[in-house]
């Protein structure tokens, strides 16, 4: 395949992971997501900047897609056959006794930033990812002070 067209095939894809809004509801809140500036997914999609390697990956990696998920040419298949399925809703019988250890020992800003991760959640549900992510690093802080492990809350909460 040449690279012009394994571009084009990482462009079409990234494309149909936008517009399919199972990652963000907007191209703004999916470059959030990814972690990348919406003017450079903008790029990617408009044809002024190539989807390289390592950027392949992050986004695949962050997506949780498989390697090479944005490689493969779906021209064929209906759009929505084709997606990946969602990520998986956190078990919270598993991640409850958890979290609440970690958000007992909050400090009040943290609380405050928990707070309005739980107010996004609560008005926009299908932003969950986004929510969780934004949740993840202030428990992780948080159970790192009370001696819970880190990799508990972080697999608790993405289960």
């Amino acid at each position: 395949m040449y690279l012009t067209d394994i571009y084009a095939t990482r462009r079409t894809n990234l494309s149909r992971l936008v517009e399919s809004k199972r990652y963000a509801s907007t191209q703004k809140d999916f470059a959030q997501r990814i972690g990348k500036a919406a003017a450079q997914v903008n790029q990617w999609l408009t044809k002024r900047r190539n989807i390289g390697e390592g950027t392949r990956d992050d986004i695949e990696d962050t997506l949780g897609l498989p390697r090479g998920w944005l490689d493969v040419d779906r021209s064929g298949a209906p759009a929505e056959l084709d997606l990946p399925t969602a990520p998986p809703v956190p078990d919270l019988t598993q991640a409850l006794p958890v979290v609440l250890t970690a958000i007992a020992n909050l400090s009040p800003m943290q609380w405050s930033m928990v707070r309005g991760a739980l107010d996004q959640l609560h008005t926009h549900p299908e932003m969950h990812g986004d929510a969780v992510d934004q949740l993840l690093p202030t428990l992780q802080a948080a159970a790192t002070a009370t001696a819970v492990p880190e990799a508990r809350v972080a697999n608790a909460t993405r289960r």
